[in-house]
């Protein structure tokens, strides 16, 4: 087994075009240190006969299941196949850029166990530039004002307030991550060497970013990108953008594979990003018998915001929080007390989003971006820039 730094994490199924694309940038580094792994799940042999093509592929490492397996399986098959001492796990939209082999060779000097940085920058494919307000252009990248600002934090922090939030909205927190960060790989297997497996639940990057946060007492934050976060016509990211992402239970496409799934009673039984978020992060803390964090977990909150975000499904969030808290008028003189103050709050922070939007608008957009190999060209120039203009940033690249 040849031991590499780093290793680049692919789980793809049915996306080839894209892999192909995103593979193609990312040989052009030429990191010797840096392995490439993709476990594919899908029907045909589209990318593996694109492999086959590449003349030096000794840094890749290519798995097709041939049959199918369930969403967290696909995962869990991927990073076991890594040698890397660190790993970052991305989509097979998505790419890593140059400066991401520097970033692990910090880590190592360092013996950081887990990086997690500011996902700054977002990549609409030409497919999905409907789903932004520039409807009409080849391919969209918004690149969010960055520093180079380090912080080190407690991930325990974190975790409570991901649970007081019902484990809303978790990308705004500091959490340890995998998808789309950096971890030891020792931490990665212990995990396994207390669950069995790499993931669970029903969504593995929140299920594997609350485990990270349980094995280590912080992580190191960078408020600078190390990787593009990709949007494409058939990416998850873009059904959710388009409302796609909900239904009722048995429509959960994650439950493919799943002769049997334990679904937390904690939350609403119905499909959303909100809800399948929650159960997986409840997943995380009960198998790795953390049940004392639990008690953090606010359900009110998850069913309340759930109930102003999906009309369809208010009467089952409304009969859910009944059903934990209490049938008693007073329960549902609260519930309803809860949503007037959380619909409230909601309208003016998007106010106030808007306009601090309008006063202070850091957020560059670049149009007709045809492809991800310009995209990532566009956010390692600005990173390459911006190092120059400041002093505190540490030499990576040394």
């Amino acid at each position: 087994m040849t031991q590499y730094l780093l290793s680049v994490i692919i789980p793809t199924k049915n996306r080839g075009d894209y892999v192909q694309k995103v593979l193609k940038q990312m040989l052009k580094y030429n990191f010797s240190d840096m392995q490439i792994v993709i476990q594919d799940n899908s029907d045909k042999d589209v990318l593996k006969h694109f492999i086959d093509t590449i003349p030096d592929k000794m840094n890749i490492k290519y798995n097709n299941t041939g049959h199918q397996i369930s969403f967290v399986e696909n995962f869990n098959i991927a990073v076991s196949m890594a040698d890397g001492q660190y790993l970052c796990l991305i989509g097979d939209d998505d790419c890593v850029l140059p400066n991401i082999i520097h970033i692990a060779r910090w880590a190592k000097s360092k013996n950081v166990k887990a990086v997690t940085p500011k996902l700054n920058a977002i990549y609409f494919w030409p497919d999905s530039a409907s789903l932004t307000r520039y409807k009409k252009n080849d391919g969209v990248l918004f690149l969010d004002d960055f520093s180079f600002n380090i912080m080190q934090i407690s991930t325990k922090k974190q975790l409570i307030k991901l649970l007081t939030r019902g484990a809303y909205n978790y990308l705004n927190l500091n959490l340890g991550k995998l998808y789309h960060g950096m971890v030891d790989r020792s931490v990665i297997q212990k995990i396994k060497d207390k669950t069995g497996s790499y993931f669970g639940g029903l969504s593995p990057d929140i299920y594997m970013s609350v485990s990270i946060s349980l094995q280590v007492e912080s992580v190191v934050y960078l408020d600078f990108p190390f990787t593009i976060s990709g949007i494409c016509q058939k990416s998850g990211s873009a059904d959710s953008a388009s409302g796609r992402h909900t239904g009722d239970y048995k429509s959960i496409p994650h439950l493919k594979g799943h002769s049997e799934y334990d679904w937390a009673l904690e939350v609403p039984k119905f499909y959303s990003v909100e809800t399948i978020w929650a159960d997986s992060a409840l997943a995380a803390f009960k198998d790795l018998h953390a049940n004392e964090m639990k008690r953090y977990f606010n359900a009110k909150a998850l069913s309340v915001k759930c109930f102003l975000k999906y009309p369809k499904y208010r009467y089952l969030c409304y009969s859910h929080y009944k059903k934990i808290y209490s049938k008693r008028l007073i329960s549902s003189i609260i519930f309803f007390s809860l949503v007037l103050l959380f619909g409230t709050l909601s309208i003016i922070k998007k106010f106030t989003k808007k306009i601090f939007k309008i006063i202070i608008n850091k957020t560059q957009v670049y149009k007709d971006i045809s492809s991800i190999e310009k995209a990532t060209i566009i956010v390692n120039d600005q990173i390459k820039k911006r190092k120059r203009d400041k002093n505190s940033f540490f030499k990576l690249d040394q």
